[in-house]
């Protein structure tokens, strides 16, 4: 669609952050390092790094309803990232940190 067309050499790729007050920081054109910590706490590692936040959905009825958590996102990726992007998605817990 329109969001990967605007980014050629990208994918978009919805990501779920389960805090939503963190991922309220966030703002269309961010840069982003995601982050995945193991839910036992014992590591962190770096996902994919220089993402560029493209989307920032409202949280829509059905979604509340359901009860899912946090906040949906929509970074620009490479897409050679995507497939680890998605397993960390229902692995881990993300979270991300501001690009340098």
């Amino acid at each position: 669609g329109a969001l990967a067309a605007a980014y050629p050499a990208s994918v978009a790729i919805p990501v779920r952050l389960p805090d939503a007050g963190m991922a309220a920081l966030l703002r269309v054109g961010d840069r982003i390092d995601l982050v995945a910590a193991d839910p036992q706490g014992v590591t962190a590692r770096v996902v994919a790094s220089d993402l560029t936040v493209v989307a920032l959905p409202q949280p829509d009825e059905e979604a509340m309803a359901s009860g899912l958590p946090g906040r949906l996102v929509v970074l620009a990726a490479p897409e050679a990232v995507r497939e680890e992007m998605a397993q960390a998605a229902v692995t881990g817990f993300l979270t991300f940190t501001y690009a340098r």
